[in-house]
């Protein structure tokens, strides 16, 4: 995976000017369309993980569902998937558990949305505790 550093090589501009290409500061357009060459030769994609832990924003949606057995919720899922990564953002399907207080690990975004058709009220605590 390539990372800042072999942008910097390949390019000879200075860690920042690359950074704050990224971070959607200005830079000259010489310096732009060497970066984005640079990208697309040695395959870089920013590291969505790494983003989230340096500006404390996840850009990512929950959605917990009691089982993922429901062709109406995977449809709607579908779409607000394809519309929120228009806009950058990910969604994070869970399945849950009727058994109150029990969540899986994995299932970490800033905000949840939940549906449930056995437990409204507990899937609703879960979600407010997040």
């Amino acid at each position: 995976m390539a990372t800042y550093k072999d942008l910097r090589a390949r390019t000879g501009l200075s860690l920042a000017t690359i950074s704050k290409y990224y971070n959607g500061g200005n830079v000259l357009e010489e310096n732009r369309v060497a970066i984005e060459r640079a990208a697309l030769g040695l395959g870089y994609r920013v590291n969505g993980f790494a983003r989230s832990l340096r500006t404390k924003k996840s850009r990512t949606i929950g959605v917990l569902l009691p089982k993922l057995d429901n062709e109406f919720h995977l449809t709607v899922i579908a779409g607000a998937e394809a519309a929120l990564r228009l806009h950058g953002i990910s969604v994070l399907v869970c399945a849950g558990s009727d058994t109150p207080g029990r969540r899986s690990s994995s299932c970490s975004a800033r905000w949840w949305t939940a549906s449930s058709p056995y437990r409204p009220s507990m899937i609703a605590t879960l979600c407010k505790r997040r």
